[in-house]
Protein backbone atom coordinates (compact mmCIF):
# COMPACT_ATOMS: atom_id res chain seq x y z
CA UNK A 1 0.00 0.00 0.00
CA UNK A 2 2.88 2.38 0.74
CA UNK A 3 4.61 1.38 -2.49
CA UNK A 4 1.31 2.45 -4.49
CA UNK A 5 0.85 5.88 -2.69
CA UNK A 6 4.51 6.57 -2.98
CA UNK A 7 4.18 6.07 -6.92
CA UNK A 8 0.95 7.98 -7.36
CA UNK A 9 2.91 11.03 -5.29
CA UNK A 10 5.79 10.99 -7.75
CA UNK A 11 3.16 10.48 -10.66
CA UNK A 12 1.19 13.37 -9.56
CA UNK A 13 4.49 15.30 -8.88
CA UNK A 14 6.06 14.47 -12.60
CA UNK A 15 2.53 15.81 -14.03
CA UNK A 16 2.49 18.64 -12.15
CA UNK A 17 6.06 19.91 -13.19
CA UNK A 18 5.05 19.08 -16.91
CA UNK A 19 1.81 20.79 -16.99
CA UNK A 20 3.25 23.84 -14.80
CA UNK A 21 6.60 24.28 -17.45
CA UNK A 22 5.68 27.50 -19.04
CA UNK A 23 6.01 27.57 -23.20
CA UNK A 24 6.68 30.16 -25.52
CA UNK A 25 5.14 29.82 -28.89
CA UNK A 26 6.93 31.84 -31.68
CA UNK A 27 8.02 31.76 -35.47
CA UNK A 28 10.67 30.91 -37.29
CA UNK A 29 12.58 30.48 -40.98
CA UNK A 30 15.06 28.10 -39.50
CA UNK A 31 13.18 25.37 -42.06
CA UNK A 32 13.11 28.14 -44.85
CA UNK A 33 9.84 28.77 -44.85
CA UNK A 34 7.87 31.18 -41.79
CA UNK A 35 6.47 28.39 -39.22
CA UNK A 36 5.29 28.30 -35.89
CA UNK A 37 7.15 26.41 -32.82
CA UNK A 38 6.94 26.30 -29.33
CA UNK A 39 10.04 25.32 -26.87
CA UNK A 40 9.98 26.14 -22.78
CA UNK A 41 11.18 29.08 -21.23
CA UNK A 42 14.29 28.27 -21.25
CA UNK A 43 14.69 27.46 -24.85
CA UNK A 44 14.62 24.01 -24.68
CA UNK A 45 12.32 20.81 -26.64
CA UNK A 46 12.01 22.98 -29.66
CA UNK A 47 8.82 21.52 -31.42
CA UNK A 48 7.41 22.51 -34.70
CA UNK A 49 3.63 23.06 -34.95
CA UNK A 50 2.64 23.96 -38.36
CA UNK A 51 4.76 22.93 -41.85
CA UNK A 52 3.21 24.42 -44.89
CA UNK A 53 4.33 26.51 -47.74
CA UNK A 54 2.51 29.60 -46.18
CA UNK A 55 3.84 32.72 -44.24
CA UNK A 56 2.83 32.50 -40.81
CA UNK A 57 3.37 35.26 -38.14
CA UNK A 58 2.55 36.54 -34.49
CA UNK A 59 1.13 33.46 -32.92
CA UNK A 60 -0.66 33.86 -29.47
CA UNK A 61 -1.88 31.89 -26.52
CA UNK A 62 -5.17 31.59 -25.58
CA UNK A 63 -5.59 32.26 -21.75
CA UNK A 64 -6.53 28.49 -20.95
CA UNK A 65 -3.75 27.37 -23.76
CA UNK A 66 -5.70 24.91 -25.52
CA UNK A 67 -5.57 27.20 -28.37
CA UNK A 68 -2.94 29.45 -30.18
CA UNK A 69 -4.30 31.85 -32.80
CA UNK A 70 -2.07 33.21 -35.44
CA UNK A 71 -1.75 35.03 -38.78
CA UNK A 72 -1.10 33.53 -42.06
CA UNK A 73 -0.47 34.77 -45.65
CA UNK A 74 -3.17 32.09 -47.19
CA UNK A 75 -1.97 33.34 -51.07
CA UNK A 76 1.18 31.68 -51.69
CA UNK A 77 2.64 33.87 -54.47
CA UNK A 78 4.99 36.36 -52.06
CA UNK A 79 3.72 38.88 -54.24
CA UNK A 80 0.46 38.92 -52.52
CA UNK A 81 -0.34 39.70 -49.29
CA UNK A 82 -3.90 38.29 -48.08
CA UNK A 83 -3.80 37.72 -43.98
CA UNK A 84 -6.12 36.28 -41.99
CA UNK A 85 -6.27 34.98 -38.64
CA UNK A 86 -6.00 31.81 -37.44
CA UNK A 87 -6.57 29.40 -34.43
CA UNK A 88 -5.42 25.65 -33.70
CA UNK A 89 -5.07 23.11 -30.80
CA UNK A 90 -1.95 23.64 -29.03
CA UNK A 91 -0.21 20.65 -30.68
CA UNK A 92 -0.73 22.11 -34.37
CA UNK A 93 -3.83 20.56 -35.01
CA UNK A 94 -7.76 21.72 -36.47
CA UNK A 95 -6.13 25.00 -37.67
CA UNK A 96 -9.10 27.07 -39.25
CA UNK A 97 -9.49 30.51 -40.62
CA UNK A 98 -11.38 32.50 -38.18
CA UNK A 99 -11.73 35.98 -40.33
CA UNK A 100 -11.87 34.77 -43.91
CA UNK A 101 -12.30 38.27 -45.01
CA UNK A 102 -10.61 39.69 -48.35
CA UNK A 103 -9.06 42.55 -46.49
CA UNK A 104 -5.39 42.26 -44.38
CA UNK A 105 -6.63 40.92 -40.69
CA UNK A 106 -3.55 40.31 -38.10
CA UNK A 107 -2.05 40.77 -35.00
CA UNK A 108 -4.70 38.51 -32.89
CA UNK A 109 -5.16 39.49 -28.83
CA UNK A 110 -7.28 37.22 -26.94
CA UNK A 111 -10.01 38.36 -24.30
CA UNK A 112 -9.34 36.58 -20.91
CA UNK A 113 -12.57 35.07 -21.42
CA UNK A 114 -11.20 33.06 -24.81
CA UNK A 115 -14.67 34.16 -26.90
CA UNK A 116 -13.12 37.05 -28.20
CA UNK A 117 -10.00 38.23 -29.93
CA UNK A 118 -8.84 41.63 -30.97
CA UNK A 119 -6.87 42.56 -34.08
CA UNK A 120 -5.98 44.87 -36.77
CA UNK A 121 -7.92 44.99 -39.71
CA UNK A 122 -7.99 47.54 -42.86
CA UNK A 123 -11.17 46.46 -43.88
CA UNK A 124 -12.21 49.54 -44.02
CA UNK A 125 -9.49 51.33 -45.61
CA UNK A 126 -7.24 52.10 -42.93
CA UNK A 127 -5.84 49.85 -39.89
CA UNK A 128 -7.86 49.87 -37.14
CA UNK A 129 -8.86 47.33 -34.45
CA UNK A 130 -11.64 45.31 -34.57
CA UNK A 131 -13.31 42.57 -32.25
CA UNK A 132 -14.72 38.80 -33.13
CA UNK A 133 -16.77 36.55 -31.33
CA UNK A 134 -15.26 33.55 -31.94
CA UNK A 135 -18.37 31.37 -31.50
CA UNK A 136 -20.69 33.59 -33.86
CA UNK A 137 -18.01 34.69 -36.16
CA UNK A 138 -19.71 38.57 -35.74
CA UNK A 139 -16.99 41.27 -36.21
CA UNK A 140 -17.49 44.69 -34.33
CA UNK A 141 -15.06 47.99 -35.09
CA UNK A 142 -13.88 49.07 -32.16
CA UNK A 143 -11.91 52.14 -32.97
CA UNK A 144 -12.15 55.01 -35.93
CA UNK A 145 -9.01 57.28 -36.90
CA UNK A 146 -10.60 58.79 -40.04
CA UNK A 147 -11.38 61.83 -38.51
CA UNK A 148 -7.52 62.51 -37.51
CA UNK A 149 -6.12 60.83 -41.03
CA UNK A 150 -4.99 58.09 -38.75
CA UNK A 151 -4.97 54.45 -37.96
CA UNK A 152 -4.78 52.07 -35.08
CA UNK A 153 -2.54 48.62 -34.78
CA UNK A 154 -1.61 45.71 -32.07
CA UNK A 155 -4.07 45.72 -29.58
CA UNK A 156 -3.23 44.14 -26.00
CA UNK A 157 -6.47 42.89 -24.22
CA UNK A 158 -6.29 43.81 -20.74
CA UNK A 159 -6.27 40.72 -18.21
CA UNK A 160 -9.39 41.98 -16.82
CA UNK A 161 -11.05 42.58 -20.28
CA UNK A 162 -12.11 46.04 -19.59
CA UNK A 163 -9.55 47.62 -21.84
CA UNK A 164 -7.53 47.54 -25.04
CA UNK A 165 -4.30 49.14 -25.58
CA UNK A 166 -2.97 49.65 -29.10
CA UNK A 167 -0.89 51.97 -30.99
CA UNK A 168 -2.26 54.94 -32.54
CA UNK A 169 -1.07 56.86 -35.69
CA UNK A 170 -1.97 60.47 -36.57
CA UNK A 171 -0.41 62.29 -39.84
CA UNK A 172 2.25 64.51 -38.32
CA UNK A 173 1.81 63.42 -35.21
CA UNK A 174 3.73 60.60 -34.85
CA UNK A 175 2.44 57.02 -33.10
CA UNK A 176 1.39 56.71 -29.23
CA UNK A 177 -0.32 54.04 -27.10
CA UNK A 178 -3.43 54.34 -26.38
CA UNK A 179 -5.88 52.96 -23.66
CA UNK A 180 -9.58 52.24 -24.90
CA UNK A 181 -12.58 51.21 -23.06
CA UNK A 182 -14.30 47.97 -24.72
CA UNK A 183 -17.49 49.06 -23.73
CA UNK A 184 -18.07 52.77 -24.00
CA UNK A 185 -15.47 52.40 -26.49
CA UNK A 186 -13.87 55.69 -25.24
CA UNK A 187 -10.03 56.13 -25.78
CA UNK A 188 -7.33 58.05 -23.96
CA UNK A 189 -3.72 58.06 -24.44
CA UNK A 190 -1.00 56.15 -22.08
CA UNK A 191 1.95 58.46 -23.28
CA UNK A 192 2.26 62.31 -25.47
CA UNK A 193 2.13 62.06 -28.53
CA UNK A 194 5.10 63.43 -30.27
CA UNK A 195 6.20 63.22 -34.32
CA UNK A 196 9.50 62.48 -33.64
CA UNK A 197 9.29 59.45 -31.51
CA UNK A 198 7.22 56.02 -32.47
CA UNK A 199 6.12 54.00 -29.77
CA UNK A 200 4.13 50.72 -30.65
CA UNK A 201 3.69 47.14 -30.19
CA UNK A 202 1.99 48.00 -26.42
CA UNK A 203 1.84 44.03 -24.35
CA UNK A 204 -0.13 44.46 -21.46
CA UNK A 205 1.37 42.73 -17.88
CA UNK A 206 -0.27 39.67 -16.29
CA UNK A 207 -1.10 41.66 -13.15
CA UNK A 208 -2.34 44.21 -14.89
CA UNK A 209 -0.80 47.35 -13.99
CA UNK A 210 2.23 47.58 -16.41
CA UNK A 211 2.25 48.03 -20.16
CA UNK A 212 5.79 47.54 -22.24
CA UNK A 213 6.32 48.77 -25.55
CA UNK A 214 8.71 49.84 -28.11
CA UNK A 215 9.64 53.13 -28.73
CA UNK A 216 11.73 54.13 -31.54
CA UNK A 217 13.27 57.77 -30.90
CA UNK A 218 14.61 60.10 -34.20
CA UNK A 219 14.68 63.03 -31.19
CA UNK A 220 17.83 62.33 -29.69
CA UNK A 221 19.19 60.86 -32.98
CA UNK A 222 19.15 64.95 -34.96
CA UNK A 223 21.28 66.22 -31.31
CA UNK A 224 25.11 67.14 -32.81
CA UNK A 225 24.34 66.67 -36.36
CA UNK A 226 25.17 69.22 -38.92
CA UNK A 227 22.02 69.37 -41.81
CA UNK A 228 24.45 70.22 -44.23
CA UNK A 229 26.43 67.18 -44.33
CA UNK A 230 25.81 64.66 -47.17
CA UNK A 231 25.49 61.73 -44.99
CA UNK A 232 23.12 63.44 -42.34
CA UNK A 233 20.18 61.11 -42.98
CA UNK A 234 22.27 58.22 -42.74
CA UNK A 235 23.51 59.50 -38.83
CA UNK A 236 19.88 59.83 -38.16
CA UNK A 237 18.97 56.80 -39.10
CA UNK A 238 21.87 55.12 -37.98
CA UNK A 239 21.34 57.21 -34.56
CA UNK A 240 18.05 56.50 -33.57
CA UNK A 241 17.33 55.33 -30.17
CA UNK A 242 15.87 52.02 -30.12
CA UNK A 243 14.22 51.22 -26.43
CA UNK A 244 11.62 49.02 -24.76
CA UNK A 245 10.07 50.88 -21.94
CA UNK A 246 7.35 49.99 -19.53
CA UNK A 247 4.84 52.09 -18.17
CA UNK A 248 2.20 52.13 -15.15
CA UNK A 249 -1.27 51.97 -16.33
CA UNK A 250 -1.76 55.21 -15.12
CA UNK A 251 1.28 56.95 -17.03
CA UNK A 252 2.93 58.70 -14.95
CA UNK A 253 5.77 56.22 -13.56
CA UNK A 254 7.73 54.78 -16.57
CA UNK A 255 10.95 52.69 -16.75
CA UNK A 256 13.44 52.98 -19.55
CA UNK A 257 14.85 49.01 -20.09
CA UNK A 258 18.65 48.58 -20.68
CA UNK A 259 18.73 46.84 -24.37
CA UNK A 260 22.41 47.53 -26.20
CA UNK A 261 22.21 50.10 -28.56
CA UNK A 262 23.46 48.30 -31.55
CA UNK A 263 20.83 45.98 -30.94
CA UNK A 264 17.25 46.36 -33.48
CA UNK A 265 14.45 45.15 -31.41
CA UNK A 266 11.78 43.17 -34.09
CA UNK A 267 9.35 42.49 -31.95
CA UNK A 268 7.40 42.21 -28.34
CA UNK A 269 4.56 40.03 -27.35
CA UNK A 270 5.52 37.65 -24.08
CA UNK A 271 5.36 38.46 -20.59
CA UNK A 272 5.99 35.59 -17.78
CA UNK A 273 3.06 34.76 -15.69
CA UNK A 274 4.44 36.80 -12.24
CA UNK A 275 5.31 40.15 -14.35
CA UNK A 276 9.04 39.89 -13.67
CA UNK A 277 10.27 39.12 -17.01
CA UNK A 278 9.07 39.26 -20.33
CA UNK A 279 10.61 37.65 -24.20
CA UNK A 280 11.66 39.91 -27.48
CA UNK A 281 12.91 38.82 -30.37
CA UNK A 282 16.11 41.21 -31.60
CA UNK A 283 18.99 41.40 -33.82
CA UNK A 284 22.09 42.13 -32.48
CA UNK A 285 22.78 44.35 -35.53
CA UNK A 286 21.35 47.84 -36.11
CA UNK A 287 20.89 47.03 -39.59
CA UNK A 288 20.55 43.30 -41.12
CA UNK A 289 21.38 39.81 -39.25
CA UNK A 290 18.69 37.04 -38.03
CA UNK A 291 16.49 38.33 -35.11
CA UNK A 292 16.56 35.73 -32.08
CA UNK A 293 14.70 35.33 -28.87
CA UNK A 294 15.79 36.45 -25.51
CA UNK A 295 14.31 36.66 -22.18
CA UNK A 296 14.50 39.55 -20.00
CA UNK A 297 14.70 39.98 -16.14
CA UNK A 298 13.09 43.19 -15.39
CA UNK A 299 14.85 43.30 -11.60
CA UNK A 300 18.35 42.56 -12.72
CA UNK A 301 17.95 43.90 -16.19
CA UNK A 302 19.99 40.13 -17.12
CA UNK A 303 19.18 39.24 -20.59
CA UNK A 304 19.10 35.41 -21.65
CA UNK A 305 19.69 34.13 -25.31
CA UNK A 306 17.07 31.48 -25.97
CA UNK A 307 17.46 30.81 -29.55
CA UNK A 308 20.85 30.53 -31.43
CA UNK A 309 19.64 29.37 -35.22
CA UNK A 310 20.22 30.22 -39.09
CA UNK A 311 17.03 32.19 -40.27
CA UNK A 312 15.02 34.18 -38.33
CA UNK A 313 13.50 33.26 -34.74
CA UNK A 314 10.78 35.98 -33.48
CA UNK A 315 7.29 37.16 -32.07
CA UNK A 316 7.89 34.86 -28.92
CA UNK A 317 4.36 34.96 -26.95
CA UNK A 318 5.00 33.15 -23.20
CA UNK A 319 2.00 30.90 -21.29
CA UNK A 320 1.89 29.30 -18.43
CA UNK A 321 -0.51 26.35 -17.98
CA UNK A 322 -1.42 26.86 -14.30
CA UNK A 323 -1.20 30.71 -14.03
CA UNK A 324 -2.70 31.93 -17.53
CA UNK A 325 -6.16 31.66 -16.35
CA UNK A 326 -5.54 33.06 -12.64
CA UNK A 327 -7.75 36.16 -11.53
CA UNK A 328 -6.20 39.30 -12.41
CA UNK A 329 -4.74 40.79 -9.04
CA UNK A 330 -3.28 37.69 -7.58
CA UNK A 331 0.17 38.17 -9.29
CA UNK A 332 0.94 41.83 -8.00
CA UNK A 333 4.23 42.86 -8.64
CA UNK A 334 5.28 46.23 -7.30
CA UNK A 335 7.04 48.85 -9.33
CA UNK A 336 8.93 49.63 -6.19
CA UNK A 337 10.37 46.39 -7.09
CA UNK A 338 11.03 46.58 -10.45
CA UNK A 339 12.83 49.78 -10.75
CA UNK A 340 15.31 47.91 -8.25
Amino acid sequence: MLRQILWITVVLILLTSTFAQAKIVFTSSRDDTREIYVMNDDGSRVQRLTDNQFFEKNPVWSPDGKQIAFTRDIDADIRNKQFDIFIMDADGNNQRNLTKHPARDGGASWAPDGRRIAFTSNRTGRNEIHIIDIPSGEVEQLTNNKGIDGSANDPSWSPDGKYIAYEQSARRRGQSIYVMDVKTKKAKPLTPQKSNIQKNRPRWSPDGKYILYHQISMEEAFENLDPKNPLFILDVIFGMKNRLVIVSVDGFDQLKLTIPEEWSISFITGWSPNSKEFVFSASQQRWGGDAEIYKYNIATHEIINLTNQAGYDGEPNWLNRTLSVTPAGKMATQWGQIKK
